[in-house]
């Protein structure tokens, strides 16, 4: 993982981070770039996440997700999601709210670095209303240089028909 910081006075607190991730299931395994970013203001944090993959008999994808946490309500946030097949030039917009609930229950943060529901309805593009339900453990030092993570996240879409995926993911 790379990482940068500013944590100089006078500058809001600003982080960024670029690292490989990896998940597996049933038709193969994928190692993909991935990046994080995060800016503190008064008003609130500011933060990012995406990620470039080609998954076993899938096309290239893109995935990015841009949240918003105001300073004064830190179990609620403003999540949204953007992603592109550029080869297909298929792409989807949503934006919704976002429950916190590492933030709402203090006592999930020992376990758990994150555990949230998003509501996230149809706005621009091919993805229809559906809602999502993620977490990830805190990372734990396998060796001195060596640190594991799980996360998972499961869709949930109006229709059975429709696609809904679980991954489990180990990070280094």
């Amino acid at each position: 993982m790379l990482t940068a910081a500013s944590g100089q006075e006078n500058i809001a607190p600003t982080t960024a981070h670029v690292w490989l991730d990896t998940f597996g299931g049933s038709q193969g395994a994928v190692v993909y770039p991935q990046y994080g970013w995060s800016v503190a203001t008064a008003a609130g944090n500011f933060s990012g996440f995406g990620f470039v993959e080609v998954a076993p008999r899938e096309q290239l994808f893109t995935n990015h997700l841009v949240i918003y946490t105001p300073s004064s309500l830190k179990w609620l946030s403003v999540h949204t999601e953007t992603r592109g097949v550029p080869r297909a030039g298929l792409s989807f917009f949503q934006v919704g709210p976002r429950v916190n609930f590492t933030e709402a229950i203090p006592k999930l943060n020992k376990p758990l670095n994150r555990l949230f529901f998003v509501a996230l309805p149809s706005l621009a593009g091919i993805r229809t209303n559906n809602l999502l339900l993620a977490g990830a453990t805190n990372r734990y030092a396998i060796t001195e240089s060596v640190q594991v993570s799980v996360e998972g996240y499961r869709r949930f879409f109006g229709s059975p028909q429709e696609f809904v995926k679980t991954v489990k993911c180990l990070g280094f």
